[in-house]
């Protein structure tokens, strides 16, 4: 999760500004309107349980199977499963391991997850300590300990983590290809919630008690801030593809949501979508990016209804287009998104119900 502002300038010159850069180049359009071409929706994960929070890379969606979908479980354990789009074939990630139910990350070929197999209760004292996360290589099955408990992204066989060490959070990586592993921070600063893509890592890092979005290229070493925290407005879930970044924006007066975002070859941030506070999902994620494509989630009415629908929406920043995903079950959360094929966490058993259950959807977006 993750933020970001811009400060106070002359609104005319601002919104000249970011229209003439916006608009004199073809990766973005200027214009912004429904799509209303119906979009199929066809399932991805079969059976029955608790199926969750999907990552999604290339043709591969791996996901998180809930062995007990009773709310409020003593063992919230879950194995982590995959599905080819291209091939449809099924990948059994893991089995019976103690799989901690968080998100799970994915570049197409290894996939990473926080697992538990070596937690162990302290007497006395609340919860568990040992959560650690691991990565297997699905070409050779080849499982590795990457670091302590942490928020895990890959690209191209690179993973990064937040890590803990005393009052440090270092963000470290990996190259899961030749094992060499580094640092990404220094700082005594708290760094969380990393995306990678490429060389381009972005992530929050405090400051004051404050999150900014911060981000660094790999291959140059240079730094560079994304958005940073002043006054009320609050940054979260930052996400990277290509030269596009991407994040939410929050007001902690008015509660405003907006999803804002930033090229980096150059130009001021601007704005995708706004969502209503009383619509907005605070469990992310949120939010996904793969190319000009944005998905974010948010309930179809006020959460105060008592039985709110939540709903998985895209922009097409390149075109401008807004589509809106029909629901299949009672909600549709989590979404996330490779090339232009969105896939999301359905859930069918009624709302407030004890028994969880979910599955995982996809569709295509027309061009």
């Amino acid at each position: 999760m993750r933020h970001r502002s811009r400060g106070s300038r002359n609104a005319f010159r601002c919104a000249l500004g970011a229209f003439a850069f916006l608009a004199s180049i073809p990766f973005y359009g200027a214009t912004s309107a429904v799509h209303t071409a119906k979009i199929h929706v066809f399932p991805i994960s079969t059976g029955v349980g608790n199926q969750s929070t999907p990552a999604f890379s290339g043709r591969l969606v791996v996901w998180l199977v809930g062995r007990d979908p009773t709310v409020g479980s003593r063992s919230p354990l879950a194995d982590v499963r995959g599905k080819d789009l291209r091939t449809g074939r099924s990948v059994q990630v893991t089995t019976h391991s103690a799989v901690w139910p968080a998100e799970v990350a994915t570049d197409g070929r290894f996939v990473a997850w926080m697992d538990c197999r070596a937690c162990v209760t302290i007497h006395r004292l609340p919860g568990i300590i040992g959560e650690a996360v691991y990565a297997r290589d699905l070409r050779t099955g080849r499982i590795v300990r990457l670091g302590a408990l942490g928020t895990v992204a890959i690209s191209q066989g690179i993973a990064v983590w937040s890590g803990q060490g005393g009052r440090r959070h270092r963000l470290r990586a990996r190259n899961l290809i030749t094992d060499r592993s580094f640092l990404i921070t220094k700082n005594r600063w708290m760094n969380a919630s990393p995306s990678i893509s490429g060389n381009t890592v972005v992530w929050m890092e405090m400051r004051k008690g404050n999150w900014d979005i911060v981000g660094k290229d790999l291959e140059s070493g240079k730094r560079f801030t994304v958005a940073r925290h002043r006054g009320t407005t609050y940054f979260e879930d930052p996400h990277v593809s290509r030269r596009l970044i991407v994040w939410l924006r929050r007001g902690a007066r008015d509660g405003s949501v907006t999803i804002e975002a930033r090229d980096l070859l150059g130009g001021p941030n601007f704005r995708v979508a706004a969502i209503q506070a009383d619509r907005y999902l605070p469990s992310g994620p949120n939010v996904g990016v793969s190319g000009s494509i944005v998905v974010w989630g948010e309930a179809s009415h006020d959460l105060s209804s008592g039985h709110p629908e939540f709903q998985v929406l895209a922009k097409d920043l390149a075109s401008g287009h807004v589509y809106r995903i029909a629901a299949r079950g009672q909600s549709e959360i989590a979404p996330a998104v490779s090339g232009r094929t969105v896939v999301w966490e359905s859930i069918t058993s009624p709302w407030l119900s004890t028994h969880v259950e979910s599955q995982i959807d996809g569709a295509v977006l027309p061009k």
